[in-house]
């Protein structure tokens, strides 16, 4: 064994002696009667019949008993200082200082010692040796300044799984929400009850240093973006909670502010398509200019038109006003012929991806005249809103197809290996030019499995060739 080992070992030898003699010394207490106490009263929820499905979870009834509860932390405040004086307690501050040299071994040693007379407390004086051993190797981690494990959970609104469980990768997963989450103490019930039930959970996980979890942050935002583009689905994070496990620091939760939006789509994850999503994920590059701080350009824009689309609540016109605006980021340039050059553009790419051009021509030009009204403060006429019924079979069906257009050209736009002016120059060469055509296709071609057509949209989508 090394030397390092060995101090350890004799550290890990102190602080079971002084756990030991914190046990001791509660027991002693619990028997005077002399300890403060405050007692909290606290609801205990039962939710019965709980189900989940393609739907999300809900539940039959809840009901509500109030029950007290010990607080044991004015007793462990009063009995501190007497530990503190025990021989063992300055003899194990010093050995830890000495053989760590961490500049707050004072108070992490505090920390422990707090919970440990909390936890002892709250045993009735029985030693939980095994839970005591966790603490101290735990206090030892962090006296080494190694880094401690970190978990994000976020409660989900637009996605529901047939799956128990996804494993997104090594660090992420998605679930169903169970019971358990419902019953959540660590968000105040006044906001949660303001929230929908989220109808999946992501959990990230990661190696934080001194309780920094930033990386956290960064991963649970790029899944749901992630998910998001993979297909059209209204996935939005409703609040999440973070536990940091260190000496000095517990779960802490927060909700970060919520307009408290119904989702627009929500996205049933079947099991069949699994495959598809693990591609997706390993293959799709995030544009560099979504990140928070860089310089906008055209896919930062369509982005924005995208979650704009699929977020907001309101009409289908403001759904599809959105989209188009999208679209025109990625494939215009200038306003010159627009609705005829972004609706040939489009069209051609998408039947590079095997749909029908002219149905994906016709749609975006029925869009188009919406967007048109829209933008003019205009409404939709009952002839309109029939024709569009008849086309499309309903007015957010239309506008679903107009997002999900957008969103494949998002997709094909930002991984294919060519600049803006490049791609559309190319694309209107190919009116006439073969070999442009051909390169494109080309081109296109890895990015087709991204491009999700196994959702049934693939094809002529429209009831009614009169357009």
């Amino acid at each position: 064994m090394t030397e390092e080992s060995n101090l350890q070992d004799d550290a890990l030898d102190l602080l079971r002696i002084l756990n030991a003699a914190i046990c001791d010394h509660v027991k002693s207490a619990l028997k005077s009667n002399k300890l403060k106490t405050f007692y909290l009263a606290e609801q205990l929820v039962t939710i019965e019949g709980f189900t989940y499905d393609e739907k999300g979870p809900r539940y039959t009834q809840s009901s509500h008993e109030s029950v007290i509860r010990t607080d044991w932390r004015p007793a462990a405040s009063q009995l501190f200082p007497d530990i503190k004086q025990l021989a063992v307690y300055p003899d194990t501050e010093v050995f830890l200082q000495r053989t760590f040299q961490h500049e707050h071994t004072e108070s992490l040693l505090e920390q422990f010692t707090s919970q440990s007379l909390i936890s002892q407390l709250e045993a009735s004086g029985n030693n939980n040796a095994e839970e005591q051993e966790k603490q101290a190797l735990l206090l030892i981690r962090d006296l080494k300044k190694e880094p401690s494990p970190a978990i994000a959970t976020v409660f989900l609104s637009g996605l529901t799984l047939e799956s128990d469980k996804i494993q997104l990768d090594e660090s992420t997963s998605i679930r169903q929400t169970t019971t358990a989450d419902l019953l959540r103490k660590d968000v105040e019930s006044d906001i949660k009850n303001m929230l929908p039930l989220p109808s999946a959970v992501m959990v990230t996980s990661c190696m934080a240093r001194n309780g920094v979890v930033g990386s956290l942050h960064g991963e649970s935002k790029r899944h749901i973006r992630l998910l998001g583009i993979y297909r059209v689905m209204s996935i939005k994070q409703e609040y999440r909670e973070e536990a940091v496990v260190t000496t000095r620091s517990g779960n802490r939760a927060y909700t970060p502010y919520t307009r408290n939006l119904r989702a627009w789509k929500t996205h049933y994850m079947t099991k069949d398509e699994e495959p598809a999503l693990f591609y997706f994920l390993a293959h799709f590059r995030i544009p560099p200019s979504l990140a928070e701080g860089s310089r906008q350009d055209q896919f930062s824009t369509a982005y924005d038109r995208y979650q704009e689309a699929i977020m907001e609540s309101g009409i289908a016109e403001r759904r599809i006003a959105n989209a188009i605006m999208g679209i025109e980021a990625l494939l215009s340039n200038n306003s010159i012929e627009i609705k005829f050059r972004v609706g040939y553009r489009a069209a051609k790419l998408l039947r590079f991806c095997g749909l029908n051009a002219l149905d994906q021509r016709a749609l975006l030009s029925n869009a188009y005249d919406v967007r048109s009204k829209y933008a003019h403060g205009d409404f939709l006429a009952e002839r309109d809103i029939n024709k569009y019924v008849r086309l499309f079979g309903s007015l957010d069906q239309f506008a679903y197809l107009v997002v999900d257009c957008l969103r494949k050209l998002f997709i094909i736009c930002s991984q294919i290996s060519l600049g803006k002016d490049e791609l559309l120059g190319q694309l209107d060469d190919a009116m006439i030019a073969p070999e442009s055509s051909e390169k494109i296709n080309q081109l296109i071609k890895p990015l087709i499995p991204l491009i999700n057509f196994t959702t049934g949209l693939s094809g002529s989508f429209l009831n009614d060739q009169h357009y």
